[in-house]
């Protein structure tokens, strides 16, 4: 079989077959990608372990979340929460490629812009309100659906532009629970201009 050769496409030299790469993953090499955590260890009911931020005005963020925790919690995703920055903490944002010196421009409750915030049991009674726009329990010792194999197109999410989001873990009772929140996203331009 003749080796094809396409301008600006590369084939593979040893199976002659096109070589292609999803979106996702392409934003990963660009650089545009994305990844912020967040753990702590909870004992009552009701203690919520919290990721927060504002998204930026012109470009789009699709983030995928995923949880786990060693007792019962439900997993929220809240839209148009309103935190104060008394109670916020900045988080370290990764670039996905560790090459890359881009950064995030998902901006902290503090507006600080490349991070994002947490808030503690102590203090997360700072962030309120919002629309619960997707909500999973979770049992104990369990993990989200994101991290059962479920294709990204099922459980990313392209949020809503100049709009503050509450990520959060609850705590469905008193028991020990070690809970943990990691985002990951990646950013695109709007083709209407701007990153």
């Amino acid at each position: 079989m003749p080796r094809v050769t396409f301008s600006g496409l590369h084939t593979n030299p040893s199976t002659n077959k096109l070589v292609t790469v999803d979106n996702d993953h392409h934003k990963l090499h660009d650089g545009d990608a994305f990844s912020a955590h967040y753990n702590q260890q909870v004992t009552d009911t009701n203690d919520r372990s919290v990721i927060a931020f504002t998204t930026p005005a012109k470009t789009e963020i699709h983030m995928v979340i995923q949880a786990t925790c060693t007792a019962a919690s439900d997993l929220f995703i809240l839209e148009g929460a309103t935190g104060t920055t008394a109670g916020a903490t900045d988080l370290t944002v990764f670039n996905r490629d560790r090459n890359s010196s881009t950064t995030s421009l998902l901006t902290s409750i503090d507006s600080t812009l490349g991070s994002v915030s947490y808030y503690s049991l102590t203090t997360d009674t700072a962030i309120t309100g919002g629309t619960a726009i997707y909500q999973e329990h979770i049992g104990a010792g369990q993990q989200g659906k994101a991290v059962h194999g479920a294709s990204r197109g099922t459980i990313e999410w392209i949020l809503k532009k100049s709009t503050v989001y509450d990520i959060e873990l609850k705590a469905n009772d008193a028991n020990t629970n070690d809970q943990l929140i990691e985002i990951s996203w990646y950013e695109t331009i709007n083709l209407e201009g701007g990153r």
